[in-house]
């Protein structure tokens, strides 16, 4: 999707895009560069070094974004939102550069390999991730009609070295690359999820030996680098999800008999145990469950072979059912679509209560008109999930339908976020309007509230007090500059005057429809915010102190006050006379 306001929003929570917003407007967004369809930039942040931000594009499209800060709180960062905005508004900034093909393309094979070397040297940690790089396999193409012959088997070692590469090799590197606990975890599992992908190319038919083999390595090593850190307080479990998701699924996508299925309890049992001595307990549940059960586990059978749907699903009773019954439902699931066993997907979708899922499915298989009708879409997100299949599907009008119906639904926020524009685009205004008021009374952000009014057309008027008096009831933290755009100055001060910390785009808007109806406010605030620089002897901020004068003083000449402002201004310049880097500022203000 093409970059705009809404789409930001959309990628970031709210808190991340308004703290995006303030770091834009505060310019601490640097070195904008594109390389082709790669975007990068420095963001200064809380740490002495600046965050690097990269952004992946696909011509003016939207693909992903990576930042090196802490930050996993879901949606984009802060740093990422305020790039995108740099992107967004200050396209003249971005210094164009050729992509890194073009640089190289002409670059011979022994230079490449000189650069390679000089970099590997540079960046040791680098070294492990290039050697696993290397033993990617090859894609074999089989004949349809030939079984999948197994391939050679691959040295795991490789692999153990990353993992081992991403842990702290001492309790006192441990705590001064990272300030809290909870930030080395997440540097680690990012590190183990890169390796996790690397990896991913072993589930290709042929490989699934080579893939267990890689599995147990890695877990082993990881499982005995996390043994050094048991005084660590937290949630581990977390630590282990990728690698134990990706385990499981490993062997229920393996031909496994059931002594070699046996054989992997007992290895899982064993980590499960090293990992539960420092707090881990529930680390390797999911794969554990994984093995016990397999494919022929007695009521799973029953949903695959006859399509029995009960409230217990998959399980034999509420006591045994696997606190990640959901993870393991969509790990067999996606082996089955894989497969192409769709009915039985089907069966076990809804037995599993993967609606979401189900609903796709049938709308892939053509049968569309019965997820429409489907009598369990209880959720705004089910409702979401469809409509967007139906969309995609080439079925505008039956999307809206199910949309509309979905925000009655608990929760409607992000289906109403969607809905808004596409009902606007079909040209049914008013179920666009209904859901630009919901996403609204959500957001109270400028941006949305001013997509109503477009919507409403005529009806504004008898709109926009409802939809004020829900943003007085709010604590948005964009009421105010809804309140500059209406023109509202004395609800605007009244909120300044309680919370005084505004983004610095805000501040110019409030004074300067504030100086014609609130000339002394204006005064008063100014004066007082220039005062505060000056007598701290911020010199960084004495930019700031000309600005804020320069609006006092035309409040000061409106109301025909201009021997009171030069006895002020005259005084502040004979207060501050030693700070030569201000006295000059002020002298212009004469």
């Amino acid at each position: 999707m093409p970059i705009n306001e809404a789409f930001i929003r959309s990628i970031a929570n709210a808190k991340s895009f308004a703290r995006g917003q303030d770091y834009y407007d505060s310019e601490t967004v640097t070195d904008l560069e594109k390389r082709g369809d790669i975007l990068t930039a420095l963001v200064e942040g809380s740490q002495d070094e600046p965050y690097q931000v990269t952004i992946n594009f696909k011509g003016t499209e939207f693909v992903s974004a990576d930042c090196d800060c802490p930050y996993d709180m879901g949606g984009q960062c802060k740093h990422v939102v305020a790039v995108l905005l740099a992107y967004l508004h200050e396209s003249g900034e971005i210094v164009e550069k050729p992509s890194i093909e073009t640089v190289l393309a002409d670059v011979s094979r022994e230079k490449l390999l000189s650069l390679l070397t000089d970099i590997l040297k540079e960046q040791p940690q680098l070294i492990s991730w290039v050697e696993g790089q290397l033993v990617r396999p090859t894609p074999v193409v089989v004949a349809a009609a030939q079984p999948h012959q197994p391939r050679p088997p691959i040295n795991p070692a490789l692999f153990v070295k990353q993992v081992a590469a991403i842990f702290p090799s001492t309790r006192s590197a441990r705590y001064s690359d990272y300030d809290e606990d909870d930030s080395m975890v997440d540097e680690i599992i990012e590190a183990m999820e890169a390796i996790l992908q690397q990896i991913d190319v072993f589930f290709e038919p042929g490989h699934e030996h080579n893939l267990l083999t890689i599995l147990e390595a890695v877990a082993q090593e990881y499982v005995k680098r996390w043994g050094r850190y048991d005084d660590y307080e937290g949630d581990l479990d977390m630590a282990f999800e990728p690698l134990t998701a990706t385990l499981a699924e490993a062997i229920l996508q393996t031909d496994l008999t059931l002594a070699e299925r046996k054989n992997w309890q007992a290895k899982i049992k064993k980590w499960q145990s090293d990992a539960s001595k420092y707090g881990a307990d529930g680390a390797w549940e999911l794969a554990l469950v994984a093995a016990e059960q397999g494919w022929d586990y007695p009521p799973l059978l029953k949903v695959l072979e006859e399509g029995l749907i009960t409230p217990l699903g998959a399980w034999e009773n509420e006591e045994d059912q696997s606190n990640y019954a959901n993870e393991l439902a969509e790990i067999r699931l996606r082996i089955l679509d894989n497969q192409g066993r769709t009915q039985e997907y089907l069966w076990l979708a809804e037995a599993e209560s993967q609606i979401a899922l189900y609903l796709i499915m049938l709308v892939r298989l053509g049968r569309a008109q019965e997820a429409i009708d489907y009598p369990y879409i209880n959720t705004a997100k089910n409702a979401l999930v469809l409509a967007q299949t139906l969309q995609e599907y080439n079925m505008p009008k039956e999307a809206l339908l199910v949309a509309e119906r979905g925000l009655s639904l608990p929760e409607p926020y992000p289906l109403a976020k969607w809905l808004t524009d596409v009902a606007a685009q079909e040209g049914s205004l008013a179920l666009a309007l209904l859901s630009a008021k919901l996403v609204f009374k959500k957001t109270f952000t400028l941006a949305d509230y001013q997509r109503v009014k477009s919507l409403a057309g005529e009806q504004w008027a008898e709109l926009k007090p409802e939809l004020l008096k829900a943003l007085a009831e709010s604590t948005s933290y964009e009421k105010v500059k809804i309140y500059i755009a209406e023109r509202m100055v004395d609800e605007a001060i009244q909120l300044v005057e309680k919370s005084p910390y505004l983004s610095a785009d805000v501040w110019p808007q409030l004074i300067e429809i504030a100086t014609s109806t609130q000339p002394d406010w204006v005064i008063k605030t100014c004066r007082k915010q220039a005062e505060a620089i000056m007598d701290a002897g911020k010199s960084n901020q004495y930019n700031m102190v000309a600005e804020w004068l320069k609006w006092a003083k035309k409040a000061y000449l409106q109301t025909h006050r201009q021997a009171e402002w030069s006895a002020y201004l005259e005084g502040l310049i004979t207060k501050h006379n030693k700070k030569y880097t201000l006295r000059p500022l002020l002298e212009k203000l004469r």
